[in-house]
């Protein structure tokens, strides 16, 4: 193994320290504070210019290891250690071949601009076909969106691509202040370091101050399951949820329908006519989670009560989670509900990019979302995704959870409502 010199020693540090700087903007909940996604890949950038091309890969390992670890802790929540660590660290050993194209400009026939929007095309690239192929379309790995995503401005450009529009965006900006250093100065870096800085702070201010589509009278309750983590819901969960449910009515105003969210927790068949009672009774919409049997399949759905009780829409959960217990179908079913044309899906259907063409030209998507064996990161996640197809669709989102992520999402892929992880409660939105 070759002995690393003392300037590549030093020069080791910058795709650590970039790599920590992307995982901290990625843990964080605050537009000011993923800001630091727009320039954490800057100073990498400069040194990938400076190393010994031998080291090009080994940098690529010390950037995506300090990035990719820390945010795929929760990996360690559901699988056995072992599983967790080659998932996360055998992805961290494939992607860093990215690196490999700044060698391109090694020879001079290319220059090192050219060189590194090739790396940032195959970067986007990847992404693009990894969320998309099968078997690693399952696996919720950070990309650079979810460093960003809380800024709203930026954010508008998922219309045009989704998350890797969104990462490409976050890597051009990064390229420009290390091009700025690299063929000007330091002073130069700087002046557009600051001017990306107020570009999206601007216009994540702009965005911010729009205001949201009109919504029917919308009641989005958190609650987990009083058996624990995956049980199925009992009587005494569905007697908790109408009674919530009727508290949180006596504030909604009589000029609108209704709508009801329940999580996704898995409403057995024989508990269902208290539902279509509670609905007929209330005159509300309920959105709720059950499973169907099919001969030897168990299929997962979401079903929208209307306000007489009667089946309106169903849709079936198309992606199956790994390890989750349930057979795929696929439907794309919408409905009308006064003014709005609305949907609803299950869960993890919203983090694949299909969801997109299933939501159509729905106003309104209904999620309930159990999320409660993974962690507090893999919540945020979800919510970005949610947060994506808000924008990639221009339609309202409204999730339901059994302990977060319960948030609703207006069509610009602001957050405007939510609920802390973990708690039972409810969004009113009215």
């Amino acid at each position: 193994m070759r002995k690393l010199d003392t300037k590549t020693y030093k020069l080791a540090s910058i795709p650590i320290i970039s790599g920590l700087l992307i995982a901290i903007a990625t843990f964080s909940s605050w537009w000011f504070v993923q800001l630091i996604a727009f320039v954490a890949l800057a100073p990498l950038f400069v040194v990938m210019k400076l190393v010994n091309p031998k080291h090009y890969y080994f940098f690529g390992l010390l950037f995506f290891a300090a990035w990719l670890l820390p945010t795929t802790y929760w990996y360690y929540n559901f699988m056995p250690w072992w599983l967790a660590g080659l998932a996360s660290v055998g992805f961290v050993t494939l992607i860093a071949n990215v690196f490999h194209l700044f060698s391109l400009s090694v020879s001079k026939k290319v220059s090192y601009p050219v060189a590194l929007v090739c790396v940032i095309v195959a970067w986007v690239a990847f992404t693009w076909l990894r969320i998309r192929l099968p078997v690693s379309e399952d696996w919720w790995i950070p990309h650079l969106g979810y460093a960003a995503w809380h800024n709203s401005g930026v954010l508008q450009t998922a219309h045009f691509g989704g998350e890797v529009t969104v990462e490409a965006v976050v890597l051009l900006a990064n390229a420009a202040i290390a091009l700025a250093y690299i063929y000007g100065n330091k002073y130069r870096s700087a002046i557009v370091s600051l001017a990306i800085i107020c570009i999206v702070s601007a216009s994540n201010l702009l965005i911010l101050s729009r205001s949201s589509a009109p919504l029917p009278n919308v009641i989005s309750l958190q609650q987990m399951t009083t058996g624990g983590v995956d049980v199925p819901a009992t009587n005494v969960d569905i007697t908790l949820l109408i009674k919530n449910s009727a508290e949180a009515l006596k504030q909604a105003p009589s000029n609108k329908p209704t709508v009801v969210v329940w999580p996704e927790n898995s409403i057995p068949v024989e508990l269902q006519e208290q539902i279509k009672q509670f609905a007929s009774s209330a005159r509300i919409f309920i959105v709720y989670h059950t499973v169907e049997k099919v001969s030897d399949k168990t299929y997962k759905k979401v079903v929208v009560l209307d306000d007489s009780g009667k089946e309106l829409l169903r849709n079936y959960k198309q992606h199956i989670a790994p390890g989750e217990i349930g057979d795929s179908n696929h439907s794309d079913n919408s409905a009308q509900i006064n003014d709005w044309l609305v949907t609803t899906y299950a869960c993890y259907d919203m983090h694949y990019p299909d969801s997109v063409r299933r939501i159509g030209n729905a106003d309104i998507v209904f999620v309930p979302i159990n999320d409660a064996a993974f962690g507090t990161l893999q919540r945020n996640f979800h919510a970005a995704d949610l947060a994506f197809r808000a924008v990639q669709t221009n339609a309202t989102i409204v999730s339901s959870s059994t302990n977060g992520p319960t948030v609703y999402i207006d069509e610009w892929g602001v957050k405007r409502r939510d609920l802390p992880y973990s708690s039972n409660g409810s969004i009113m939105l009215f």
